[in-house]
């Protein structure tokens, strides 16, 4: 394969005047130069050595082929593999990986939201790096195999098979917020300068914050969960602090090298309801080179469905630019929960104002999203005269969101509370119009007042009656369990009834007063049912009459 003629003096160092590159360097391996070099055309003798090495290398150049002749999907850039990445930062290779192991999880169970693998699990990168100059590299996609007939960009089972040489199965498990948050601990806690932990993650579905200075256990700052279209769904961790209920719980996917033990990983101790995907999938989809249910296949028909036409193009990243996992000696969190951008991106709408119409005075109720991280919000109420508002003072609505406010546990971990603010000088006319604005200002009070609801306007029902009161009477007590609604039913406890009265109107309103249901009911006492399937998400007002008694209460659908 080469050749070496060199001199040395008698002290037995190189004469470097005796090095020639006519005669030193690689000798092409083809026919003509091993004839030239064996002396004869013949040499390839049956069982001799180098028809022993020609049949070794023809039968592995025959696999090669195969396997990278057959075809994934495109990727238009380099997949980033090394060692030196993958176990110390985010990179676009793991967040594929990671990607694909959550989307094959969801084929069999859609509650699945976390991706979890180790970066040590990635052996090689898919592409090729290239030295255009002394110590400057370019990294390439995929390049041209002639001999298999693949293209530049494609990526083949050879590249999944290289990369992920393991192909570890898939398994489900169960975990709570504090269990995630303990996980996540770990997966950073051998981070080091100039170290390389094969236990360092790559993750789908979360975003994550830590800082590497800190002591091992207490890292992570910030920890969320996204929805499928990369929103804010869930936050787990804030200012490093189980944020919301801790035993709420959180699906996940991982290796089951890790949910085994493997690098340390306490998955052992802090999950359960654990399923291997091998043992559930059948469908072995595009792909049959790798059993469903393993992480080459999931890449596979990750591949095969969303870029077998369209290259994937996400390009690696410095670690100053990662997303997913941010780290804090590099760069600012973007995570942080008491941010302008919030009050609009929160999933749902952030803060819910309403209008309290059963009561003889004005009030306007709040239902917020603690993931705004806001501290204090004003409402800015009033009754429309003449096209225009005139708003009450501002000082008498301005209302502090307290911990002690929300709901406990929360439901999904989405804490929601209500305030009243009532002005006796305001009094509901009917059909008379009012509208409400809020604006919401950051606990550090470093941000300005940042108004989240546009002017929203509401007429009051003529059904209500000036300064008719709806509120609870001794004659009637109301439960409502669960909330929110479950499976599209409203369970309502009712007691105490008179026994005279025997039919129960139930009406429900949504935020702007109209009315959205209207039942009558026979049953006087124990626990209604009502059908509110037919309604979204949001906040509603529930009104029961009783013969001359009413009375009302509030239900969130989430």
């Amino acid at each position: 394969v080469g050749r070496l003629v060199v001199g040395f003096d008698a002290d037995g160092h190189i004469i470097l005047e005796s090095l020639d590159e006519g005669v030193n360097g690689p000798i092409l391996s083809d026919e003509e130069s091993i004839a030239t070099l064996w002396g004869a055309e013949d040499y390839l003798v049956t069982n001799s050595k180098a028809e022993l090495v020609s049949r070794l290398t023809g039968a592995i150049q025959n696999v090669v082929i195969q396997k990278d002749g057959n075809i994934l999907g495109k990727s238009s850039v380099y997949l980033d593999g090394r060692r030196s990445q993958v176990r110390t930062q985010e990179t676009n290779l793991g967040n594929i990986s990671a990607d694909a192991n959550l989307w094959q999880a969801k084929q069999y169970d859609a509650e699945v939201q976390v991706s979890i693998k180790n970066g040590g699990g990635i052996r090689a990168a898919v592409g090729e790096v290239v030295e255009v100059s002394p110590g400057v590299y370019e990294f390439l996609p995929t390049q041209a195999n002639p001999l298999s007939g693949k293209n530049a960009e494609e990526v083949s089972q050879l590249d999944v098979e290289n990369s992920l040489r393991f192909n570890n199965q898939l398994s489900l498990v169960t975990v709570t917020a504090q269990g995630l948050k303990a996980i996540m601990e770990h997966a950073f806690s051998a981070s080091a300068p100039g170290a390389t932990p094969g236990q360092f993650p790559q993750i789908g579905g979360m975003k994550v914050s830590f800082d590497p200075s800190l002591p091992a256990g207490s890292r992570i700052q910030e920890l969320w969960i996204l929805d499928e279209e990369g929103g804010l769904s869930d936050v787990i961790v804030s200012e490093g602090a189980v944020y919301g209920a801790p035993l709420r719980e959180i699906r996940v996917v991982t290796l089951n090298f890790l949910a085994g033990g493997g690098d340390s990983y306490p998955f052992p101790a802090l999950s359960y309801e654990r399923v291997d995907l091998v043992t559930v999938l059948t469908d072995e989809g595009q792909f049959n080179f790798a059993g469903a249910g393993t992480e080459q296949d999931a890449i596979a028909e990750y591949f095969g469905t969303f870029f077998s036409e369209e290259a994937f193009s996400e390009a690696e990243t410095s670690v100053e630019e990662d997303e997913r996992i941010q780290q804090l000696d590099t760069r600012d969190s973007d995570l942080g929960l008491c941010q302008e951008d919030l009050f609009t991106d929160a999933p749902g709408s952030p803060l819910t104002v309403f209008a309290n119409l059963f009561s003889e005075n004005f009030a306007a109720s709040g239902i917020w999203d603690p993931y705004l991280g806001a501290d204090e919000c004003q409402i800015r109420a009033g009754r429309l005269i003449e096209g225009t508002f005139e708003f009450l003072n501002m000082e008498n609505l301005l209302y502090r969101i307290v911990d002690e406010s929300r709901v406990s546990p929360p439901i999904n971990s989405l804490g929601f509370g209500i305030r009243l603010i009532n002005n006796p000088r305001f009094i509901t006319i009917p059909g008379a119009s009012y509208g409400w604005q809020v604006s919401c200002s950051c606990a550090d009070y470093s941000s300005p007042w940042s108004e989240i609801t546009e002017l929203t306007t509401f007429t009051i029902p003529s059904e209500f009656g000036a300064g008719k009161s709806l509120s609870s009477s001794e004659n009637i007590s109301i439960k409502l369990f669960p909330n929110p609604v479950i499976d599209g039913e409203l369970n309502i406890s009712l007691e105490a009834y008179s026994s005279e009265v025997e039919l129960l109107q139930i009406r429900v309103y949504d935020t702007l007063g109209q009315l959205v249901l209207d039942e009558q009911l026979n049953q006087n006492k124990g626990m209604v049912r009502v059908d509110v399937s037919s309604l979204s998400s949001g906040v509603y007002t529930l009104q029961f009459s009783a013969g001359d008694t009413q009375s009302s209460g509030r239900f969130f659908i989430k």
